[in-house]
């Protein structure tokens, strides 16, 4: 078995912020890597940036994955041709849903003045009956 290429490249659909900062608000991400054909990747996500504890997401020979349902706060994650190939650049990103204050305050106004704009019709149909 002959040595294997240089370490793929992570990317994912995301565009940095301000701050260029990749972060996500609802919890999904779309990975892709590099093409090699027939060539198995490995995958690992890790919340520490020395991949500590990390966690394997994928194993196969996709050039992309869709990771869904990530709870708040910072995802590194790296990939490399299996079995001894080099680790990816890693890719950091945040989770951040929106405040819940703002959308309850939201959600509340809207109840009010759809229940004021029915209470409204309901008095106007009745003095005018």
């Amino acid at each position: 078995m002959g040595p294997l290429s240089a370490a793929p490249r992570l990317s994912c659909e995301l565009t940095p912020d301000a701050a260029g900062r990749l972060v996500s608000n609802d919890g999904t991400i779309d990975l892709r890597w590099s093409e090699k054909a027939g060539s198995e990747f490995e995958l690992q996500q890790a919340r520490e940036a020395d991949f500590s504890r990390p966690h394997l997401r994928y194993r196969g020979t996709d050039h992309e994955t869709v990771l869904t349902g990530l709870a708040e706060g910072t995802y590194h994650f790296r990939v490399r041709e299996t079995p001894d190939g080099e680790w990816s650049e890693p890719l950091v990103f945040e989770v951040e849903y929106m405040n819940r204050g703002p959308l309850f305050l939201l959600l509340g106004t809207g109840a009010f003045v759809a229940l004021s704009t029915i209470v409204a019709i309901l008095h106007g149909y009745s003095q005018n009956r």
